[in-house]
């Protein structure tokens, strides 16, 4: 295979609290990435804002979501997007920054995010891309209130304003243009009979109310999974939510209802290997936890739940003082 790679900005969505802004992707091309660069801007006004959560500045997308034929394949809290993809090849962007609270005119943060639509083990990420030749493609980003509690900081005692054109999210698309190969022979996307596959990515939150051991948490049946991230989190002073490595407190298990066991690990365990495997090492957020399901990329392999092998996560789960909460984030391979 081969391509010409050609960075596209696509589109400025400028911060409208609780609205939601759609970018229709353009027809007839290939992505392989989708970069968001947000940007803040706040003044604070009167008193200070404190408790700043996880993650600060990409809370600013309470969701983010990617829409193929009219169905989502893309549904994530910005939250989640940054838990998911701030250290690409181990290291976050040169220029993100948090947000101060003490009362200041033009606070700027910013956090850059590289969301590639192959799956980081992927053995041919040429086999994955998004394709518009002959799907129609949205995507979708729906703001947070930023002077509301809980949305750059846990506790607002004052005032905080957020002007429109000082807040915004940068989208880039990384676009393909197949090119023929150095034998002179066409790629083989060129033949509208071939089309890669896209990646899909989901987010779900449950509440952990109670200790409890093995807690069931649910996996949607009917999808081809590649791997499975968690993140638990607490609310550390009133609405500030933070990773917490104490809420996963001992085995994690993955099966099925043939009883297949895929995973039976330690949480403390599988934290140390996710910030091995990812390259990050002590920077690795707090109560991340990453539960691959394939091994070298192979496409096939992965694990696909039906009606006859549903997938079943369970965990030991210690609640903490406040509302305690798991994130799951399936990694999916979405076919034709």
């Amino acid at each position: 295979m081969a391509f010409e790679v050609n960075n596209l900005y696509s589109k400025r969505f400028y911060y409208e609290a609780g609205a939601t802004q759609v970018y229709q992707v353009p027809k007839g091309n290939l992505f392989s990435d989708m970069d968001l660069d947000v940007n803040l801007e706040i003044d604070v006004v009167t008193n200070t804002a404190s408790n700043a959560p996880d993650f600060q500045v990409a809370r600013a997308i309470q969701k983010m979501e990617i829409f193929k034929n009219q169905t989502s394949i893309w549904s994530m809290s910005g939250e989640a997007l940054a838990a998911f993809f701030l250290y690409h090849r181990g290291a976050q962007a040169a220029a993100n920054a948090a947000l101060a609270g003490a009362v200041a005119n033009n606070v700027q943060g910013r956090m850059f995010l590289a969301c590639p639509f192959a799956p980081e083990d992927a053995a041919n990420p040429a086999d994955y891309a998004m394709d518009t030749r002959g799907d129609d493609y949205e995507i979708h980003i729906t703001w947070r209130n930023l002077a509301a509690a809980g949305t750059l900081f846990g506790t607002v005692s004052g005032t905080i304003t957020a002007n429109q054109g000082e807040n915004y999210i940068d989208l880039t698309l990384t676009k393909l243009s197949l090119r023929p190969s150095p034998d002179g022979s066409l790629d083989k996307y060129s033949d509208p009979k071939f089309k890669p596959f896209m990646r899909g990515l989901r987010e779900t939150v449950t509440d952990i109310t109670a200790n409890s051991s093995l807690m069931p948490f649910d996996i949607s049946k009917f999808k081809t999974y590649r791997r499975i991230t968690m993140w638990a989190t607490h609310l550390a002073n009133t609405l500030q939510e933070v990773g917490e490595n104490d809420i996963l407190s001992d085995k994690i298990v993955l099966k099925d209802t043939q009883e297949h066991i895929y995973h039976t690990v330690q949480a403390k365990y599988l934290r140390e290997k996710t910030s091995q495997q990812w390259g990050v090492g002590a920077n690795l957020g707090a109560g991340i936890y990453d539960l691959p399901l394939t091994r070298f990329g192979n496409l096939v392999d992965q694990i696909v739940s039906n009606q006859a092998i549903e997938l079943m996560l369970l965990a030991d789960v210690t609640k903490q003082a406040n509302a305690t909460k798991l994130h799951l984030i399936f990694d999916t391979t979405e076919r034709a």
